[in-house]
């Protein structure tokens, strides 16, 4: 399953497998936060986790990198961000990851 409305609902969509592609902009222990452009102008951020025993784990992976996903949806994860606010992501524990290196990123950064 492609985008749709499983990252804005992701607790109705658990066990379901999932592709996407994004830019990671956090790197986190075992897991990467991820910008996804919708295609309609509506960015959102989605949280994959991975096996960090595979070869899945960090030195493959850096910030702004431009990643396809393909997992299964776990459900939503709630957090706080940098400023305190309170947040709600899509877990998607990712089966595979490719680096799209010399894909266009999602967003224009800064």
């Amino acid at each position: 399953m492609m985008l749709g409305n499983w990252e804005s609902y992701a607790n109705e969509h658990i066990g379901e497998r999932v592709r996407v592609r994004g830019e990671v902009f956090n790197i986190l222990d075992g897991a990467y936060q991820v910008w996804v452009d919708k295609g309609n102008y509506d960015v959102v951020s989605i949280l994959v986790g991975f096996d960090e025993d595979t070869d899945m784990r960090v030195g493959r992976i850096y910030e702004d990198d431009v990643i396809t996903v393909y997992g299964m949806v776990l459900g939503e994860i709630d957090g706080t961000n940098s400023f305190g606010s309170s947040i709600s992501n899509a877990l998607v524990f990712a089966e595979r990851i490719e680096n799209n290196e010399n894909y266009e990123r999602t967003r224009t950064s800064a």
